[in-house]
């Protein structure tokens, strides 16, 4: 058991490193290797860490939406 002061960075960095390690871009169409990757971390992990892998995982999942598309980022689409 591993202490840190910083767990969420921790597992952002962490899962990060795996994400762009398998070059992965479109949530989509890589949601199964990502709901896997998810689910290895909550296993291997206490429970009492879970929430900051369920931050970190959600945060990459929202940033890699919002830069596969960038159009839906412009002014207009924002107001909306």
């Amino acid at each position: 058991n591993k202490y840190s002061p910083d767990p969420y960075k921790d597992f952002r960095v962490s899962m990060q490193e795996m994400i762009e390690a398998r070059n992965l871009t479109d949530v989509n169409k890589d949601w199964e290797f990502l709901h896997e990757l998810l689910l290895c971390y909550l296993t291997l992990n206490p429970e009492n860490t879970h929430k900051f892998i369920v931050t970190a995982f959600t945060d990459i999942v929202v940033c890699l939406l919002s830069s596969s598309s960038p159009e839906s980022d412009t002014p207009e689409n924002r107001r909306r």
